[in-house]
């Protein structure tokens, strides 16, 4: 339950930082799919994304360097998660 919250919180964060940088950037309908993976699961969606959706491009993030993250502070899942986002972001991922 703790980690959830953490996912939460971290989550709601990135979208915050993301929804400040919008004002600079314009995500079209043709910006690839962003997917980040924090450790688990990640292809898996990824590989789902790409069934139903063949036509679209992926920008796929697994973050392998930090896993796993269920033993971080939130302050450390933050930084990477914001620095992962900006990342997406500056590949205009939607």
């Amino acid at each position: 339950m703790a980690f959830f919250a953490i996912l939460l919180s971290v989550n709601t964060y990135v979208y915050y930082i993301r929804s400040q940088m919008k004002a600079s950037k314009t995500v079209k309908s043709s910006s690839p799919i962003g997917i980040f993976d924090s450790g688990i699961g990640g292809l898996t969606v990824a590989d789902a994304i790409h069934k139903l959706l063949p036509a679209e491009t992926l920008i796929y993030f697994g973050d392998t360097a930090h896993l796993p993250y269920g033993d971080k502070a939130p302050e450390s899942i933050r930084a990477y998660s914001v620095r992962i986002a900006d990342f997406c972001w500056s590949m205009v991922a939607k």
